[in-house]
C-alpha cells in the first residue's frame, strides 16, 4: 500500500480533497470536491519516487487517458504535481468498484450481467479499434455509477499500444490474466482481454472463477446460453479462443449488445505528417517503445487516422503539457485540518488566533434536520470530525462549530472558528456551493 503520510496539502488547485476512496500498489485514491461547481472527482495521488519508477508507465497511461474518449471510460480531466507528488483529477462514480457488487450479492442476476458486460465489451471494442490493449480487467477496474447500471473502465497502467505484434511481458492480475501471458512465451494481448474479460463474466454470473484441471475440458452451466460463450472465451489455447468480434456476435449478448451504444469521439483525421518534430517524435518512441522510429514515421505519413496520429496531435498541441507547480509556500502548518491521511483532525491548540465567523445562506431547505442531514453528508465526504452544531448564543467551542439560524424565511449556516487560516475560506466556499446546489 502507498503510504502518503508527509502529504499535508488540502487542496490542489480548485478542488478541495476529502475522504479516501480506494488504494493500491501504485496510488492512493481521494474524493476531490471542485469549489466552485461542488462536481465530485476522484483525486488519484502518486509519490514522486514512484512515479520516478514508474515513470514510463504513468505517463502512457496519461497520454492513452487523454486520447481516449468514451462514455464507458473513465475521463481525465487536469493533471497537477509538487515537489513530492503528481494529482491525476479523474471521473468520480458513486456506485464504486463492481468488485464490491458481487461481493455483496454473491452473484449477479442474468439481466445486471449481460447489461454491463455489454458495457465491457463496447468499451474494449472501442480501445482495440486505436490499437490499445488494457491487460487488466476485472471487476476492480470496473467502476459504476450510483444504479449501478452502467460502468465506466479505469486504471490503464497497464495498457499497452500494439500494431498486432506479439508481447512478452508478464502482467495483470493472477485470477483474470490469460495462462500464454504467464508462459514465458509471446502471446497476442487482445486475445488475452478476451479471456479476462471470459473470467469476468463467470465471476459476475456465479461469483466465482472456473476451475481448470490439467487436459480435461470444463462444462460450462448454460444459464441462458452463457455456458458456450465462456467455453469458447476461457479457451486455453488462445489458436481455438474466438476474437472480441466473435464474442460481440454470439447469441448471448448481441440483442443486448444493440441497444448499448455509444458515440466515441472520432479520431484525429488531419493531413499527413511528412515531417514530425524530432522532439515529439523521440517522445512517442519512448512512450510506444515496442514500435520502431520508422514505423511511427510510417504512420505519422499514411492518410487518414490513426492513434499515433492523435497521440502526436495532443503532444503538438501541448495537451500534455508538463502538471502544473502547485503553490506550496502559502500552506500553512495549521492548514492540516484536512491533511492527508487524517487520523486527527483537531487543529492544534497552540495555534490559536483572532475567532472567525462566516456565514452561508441556504435556499433549498425546508426544516433545521433537512440541514443537519445535508452537512452530516459533507463533513462525511471531506472527513471533517471535530465539529458541532449548536444555537446562536451556544457556548461549547470546538475547532469548526456550525450555528444553525433563520432569518427573514431564509434558513442560514454560521461557520464559526477559533483558528484563523485561509483553509477556514476554501471549506465555506465549498459548503456554500454544495448546499446551494
Amino acid at each position: 500500500m502507498e503510504e502518503h503520510n508527509d502529504l499535508t496539502i488540502y487542496k490542489i488547485g480548485d478542488y478541495i480533497i476529502g475522504k479516501e476512496l480506494g488504494h493500491g500498489s501504485t496510488a492512493v485514491v481521494f474524493l476531490g470536491i471542485h469549489m466552485i461547481t461542488g462536481m465530485k472527482y476522484a483525486i488519484k495521488i502518486i509519490k514522486k519516487s514512484t512515479y520516478k519508477q514508474k515513470k514510463p508507465q504513468i505517463d502512457r497511461e496519461i497520454i492513452f487517458m487523454k486520447i481516449i474518449r468514451s462514455s464507458y471510460i473513465v475521463q481525465l480531466h487536469k493533471v497537477y504535481e509538487n515537489s513530492t507528488h503528481l494529482f491525476i483529477v479523474l471521473d468520480y462514480m458513486e456506485g464504486g468498484e463492481l468488485y464490491y457488487l458481487i461481493l455483496t450479492q454473491k452473484a449477479l442476476d442474468i439481466t445486471t450481467s449481460i447489461k454491463l458486460f455489454c458495457q465491457v465489451l463496447r468499451c474494449l471494442s472501442y480501445l482495440h479499434s486505436k490499437g490499445i490493449c488494457h491487460r487488466d480487467i476485472k471487476p476492480e477496474n470496473i467502476l459504476l455509477d450510483s444504479g449501478h447500471t452502467n460502468i465506466k473502465l479505469v486504471d490503464f497502467g497497464y495498457s499497452f499500444f500494439s500494431l498486432n505484434e506479439k508481447l512478452k511481458e508478464r502482467v495483470g492480475t493472477p485470477d483474470y490474466v490469460a495462462p500464454e501471458v504467464n508462459s514465458g512465451n509471446t502471446y497476442d494481448p487482445f486475445l488475452a482481454d478476451v479471456y479476462s474479460c471470459g473470467e469476468l463474466l463467470h465471476v459476475m454470473l456465479y461469483g466465482s472463477h472456473p476451475c481448470f484441471s490439467d487436459g480435461i475440458e470444463i462444462n460450462f452451466p448454460d444459464n441462458h446460453g452463457s455456458g458456450d460463450l465462456l467455453s469458447k472465451m476461457l479457451q486455453r489455447d488462445p489458436s481455438k479462443r474466438i476474437t472480441l468480434q466473435q464474442v460481440m456476435k454470439h447469441p448471448f449478448v448481441k440483442v443486448a449488445l444493440d441497444n448499448t451504444k455509444e458515440t466515441p469521439i472520432a479520431m484525429y483525421s488531419g493531413p499527413v505528417i511528412s515531417f514530425p518534430q524530432q522532439e515529439l517524435l523521440e517522445i512517442i518512441c519512448y512512450i510506444l517503445p515496442n514500435i520502431s522510429e520508422l514505423s511511427i514515421r510510417d504512420y505519422l505519413a499514411s492518410p487518414g487516422s490513426n492513434t499515433v496520429k492523435e497521440i502526436y496531435r495532443l503532444l503538438e498541441n501541448q495537451f500534455f503539457n508538463s502538471p502544473k507547480e502547485i503553490d506550496t509556500s502559502k500552506i500553512e502548518s495549521e492548514d492540516i485540518l484536512l491533511a492527508i491521511p487524517t487520523s486527527d483532525n483537531i487543529i492544534p491548540n497552540d495555534k490559536i488566533t483572532r475567532g472567525t465567523t462566516r456565514e452561508v445562506v441556504c435556499e433549498n431547505y425546508d426544516n433545521e434536520n433537512e440541514i443537519k442531514l445535508k452537512i452530516n453528508q459533507i463533513c462525511d465526504e471531506l472527513r471533517i470530525k471535530e465539529w458541532t452544531f449548536s444555537t446562536i448564543n451556544g457556548k461549547d467551542r470546538v475547532p469548526f462549530e456550525v450555528i444553525y439560524s433563520k432569518k427573514d424565511g431564509c434558513h442560514q449556516i454560521l461557520f464559526q472558528t477559533h483558528f484563523g487560516c485561509s483553509m477556514f475560506k476554501d471549506i465555506c466556499c465549498v459548503f456554500h456551493t454544495l448546499l446551494n446546489k
